[in-house]
Protein backbone atom coordinates (compact mmCIF):
# COMPACT_ATOMS: atom_id res chain seq x y z
CA UNK A 1 0.00 0.00 0.00
CA UNK A 2 0.99 3.35 -0.79
CA UNK A 3 1.00 6.61 1.36
CA UNK A 4 -2.01 8.11 -0.89
CA UNK A 5 -3.86 4.61 -0.17
CA UNK A 6 -3.11 4.99 4.11
CA UNK A 7 -4.12 8.61 3.97
CA UNK A 8 -7.08 8.06 2.06
CA UNK A 9 -8.35 4.99 4.34
CA UNK A 10 -7.58 7.20 7.41
CA UNK A 11 -9.74 10.18 6.46
CA UNK A 12 -12.50 7.75 5.43
CA UNK A 13 -11.91 6.27 9.02
CA UNK A 14 -12.29 9.85 10.76
CA UNK A 15 -15.58 10.40 8.89
CA UNK A 16 -17.30 6.75 10.16
CA UNK A 17 -16.00 7.31 13.51
CA UNK A 18 -16.63 9.87 16.08
CA UNK A 19 -13.25 9.08 17.98
CA UNK A 20 -9.95 7.62 16.72
CA UNK A 21 -7.13 6.37 18.78
CA UNK A 22 -3.74 5.77 17.79
CA UNK A 23 -4.10 2.61 18.25
CA UNK A 24 -6.32 2.55 15.50
CA UNK A 25 -4.55 4.45 12.87
CA UNK A 26 -1.17 2.04 13.81
CA UNK A 27 -2.89 -1.29 12.94
CA UNK A 28 -4.27 0.62 9.89
CA UNK A 29 -1.27 1.49 8.70
CA UNK A 30 1.29 -1.46 10.04
CA UNK A 31 3.93 0.90 10.28
CA UNK A 32 4.29 3.05 14.21
CA UNK A 33 6.60 5.80 13.09
CA UNK A 34 4.59 6.02 10.19
CA UNK A 35 0.93 6.13 11.82
CA UNK A 36 2.73 8.96 14.72
CA UNK A 37 4.09 11.30 11.56
CA UNK A 38 0.85 11.04 10.04
CA UNK A 39 -1.24 11.85 12.86
CA UNK A 40 1.59 14.86 13.49
CA UNK A 41 0.79 15.97 9.87
CA UNK A 42 -3.10 15.43 9.99
CA UNK A 43 -3.08 17.84 13.29
CA UNK A 44 -0.99 20.20 11.76
CA UNK A 45 -2.81 20.92 9.00
CA UNK A 46 -6.17 21.61 10.87
CA UNK A 47 -7.67 18.27 9.74
CA UNK A 48 -7.78 16.51 12.95
CA UNK A 49 -7.89 17.65 16.52
CA UNK A 50 -6.41 16.06 19.28
CA UNK A 51 -8.72 14.97 22.72
CA UNK A 52 -6.32 14.13 24.84
CA UNK A 53 -2.87 11.52 24.48
CA UNK A 54 -4.07 8.86 22.07
CA UNK A 55 -7.79 10.02 21.04
CA UNK A 56 -8.36 11.89 18.01
CA UNK A 57 -11.52 13.64 16.29
CA UNK A 58 -12.25 15.51 13.35
CA UNK A 59 -15.71 16.44 14.80
CA UNK A 60 -16.53 19.97 16.46
CA UNK A 61 -18.49 18.72 18.69
CA UNK A 62 -17.72 19.62 22.60
CA UNK A 63 -19.18 16.75 24.09
CA UNK A 64 -16.50 14.68 22.43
Amino acid sequence: MGKIKHIDFVRDFFKKTPVVTARDIRVAVKNPKYAHLLIQNMIKRGEIKRLKKGFYTIHEDPIL
